[in-house]
């Protein structure tokens, strides 16, 4: 169970998919949008590969992620396996102007009953922006999750732009979606949570 201080108070993050702050218990975000399979094909496409190559792609996308973003956390060094990803990180961030301010940030709704960690908040042009970093292909989920993520932060106090997801692939290359009107975004993953709460 991984223990952290965000907003002056204790968290904990069990194996579970659960955020504990303050006695309760939060489901993660990642938590609630993966529940019953969100995106639509999964399901095909787990049939068509197998179970055991669906669990390898997976475990290797995982291992892929969690490498890049503790790169781009730490400006550590990085195998040559992955050294577009980083490229990729690093010409947006030239790109774009991105001032890096609050890595592994985790944020919560009280009102809602969620929770989850942001890659990072960055500013650019003076604005800030709640940011996550994929290795993956886009989905839909991504832009649910980073809706969710900012309506926590509007619930703490902290005003923001919109939501940042970028796509970090192997060339080096990049694909960034910028999103300003998260609202319809943030309804949709609220219908997703009620199903979820519904079924716990």
């Amino acid at each position: 169970m991984d223990t952290k201080l965000e907003f002056g108070v204790t968290l904990k993050r069990d194996d579970e998919g659960y955020y504990h702050i303050n006695g309760r218990a939060y489901p993660s975000v990642s938590t609630v949008l993966n529940y019953r399979g969100l995106e639509s094909g999964l399901v095909d496409w787990m049939v068509s590969v197998g179970k055991k190559e669906a669990e390898r792609k997976k475990d290797i996308g995982i291992h892929r992620g969690n490498t890049v973003h503790k790169a781009i956390e730490t400006g550590g060094d990085i195998a040559s396996e992955f050294s577009g990803y980083l490229q990729a990180f690093h010409d947006w961030r030239a790109t774009t102007g991105a001032i890096l301010r609050a890595p592994e940030t985790t944020v919560w709704s009280e009102r809602y009953g969620y929770a989850g960690t942001i890659d990072d908040i960055v500013t650019i042009n003076g604005g800030d922006w709640p940011i996550d970093y994929k290795t993956g292909h886009e989905k839909y989920r991504d832009q649910l999750q980073g809706a969710l993520y900012r309506a926590a932060l509007t619930e703490h106090g902290v005003d923001t732009r919109g939501i940042i997801i970028i796509y970090l692939r192997d060339d080096g290359s990049f694909i960034e979606k910028r999103i300003q009107d998260t609202s319809q975004l943030f309804a949709n993953g609220l219908s997703i949570k009620g199903v979820y709460d519904a079924e716990h």
